[in-house]
């Protein structure tokens, strides 16, 4: 999780100031959108206490990692490392974006981890935050990657043991 903190803090960056965002969003902390009542209480350009930016990292990320494990779900064999990937995913662009860029996700929970991992630079997104998009695409394809090879190991043993039958007259 700490190494999952450091990640989101260096793609998203750390600012106790309120902000707009590259959306023109009112923003804060770690790639925090502010709510209505935040953005009374820290209009653009407001100094944010640490501890604030600490407590809605915290929150942030609690929901972020929730609508992940959902996710991963419907996705055959997630890793924890995939769903780190879906957690910065859900971080940055909210628990819904697998309904904004539907192929992506189509592609990732059907099994098709190439195409999906090529998905995600056909959208806005990748032209706004290319690092972001290219950290999910390499977590999908290293996923895919690790798929076959576990697909390829159960062929192999399957193998190996009609090999073994044949020379113990099974």
């Amino acid at each position: 999780m700490a190494n999952l903190i450091e990640h989101l803090k260096e793609r998203e960056g750390v600012k106790y100031v309120s902000y707009l965002d590259s959306l023109d969003k009112l923003t804060g902390g770690v790639g925090h959108l502010l709510t209505l009542e935040e953005q009374k209480m820290y209009p653009k350009g407001t100094q944010i206490p640490k501890q604030v930016v600490d407590q809605w990292l915290h929150e942030d990320l609690t929901w972020a990692k929730k609508a992940a494990q959902q996710q991963a779900k419907s996705i055959d064999g997630a890793t924890p490392e995939l769903i780190d990937a879906l957690v910065s995913v859900n971080f940055q662009l909210g628990e819904n974006w697998h309904t904004v860029h539907k192929k992506t996700w189509e592609y990732l929970s059907t099994g098709k981890y190439n195409e999906a991992s090529q998905e995600v630079f056909d959208s806005k997104w990748h032209k706004q935050t290319p690092k972001r998009t290219t950290d999910f695409s390499v977590a999908i394809k290293k996923f895919g990657q690790q798929k076959e090879l576990i697909n390829y190991n159960r062929q192999q043993a399957l193998t190996d043991d009609q090999i073994m039958g044949a020379f113990s007259g099974r």
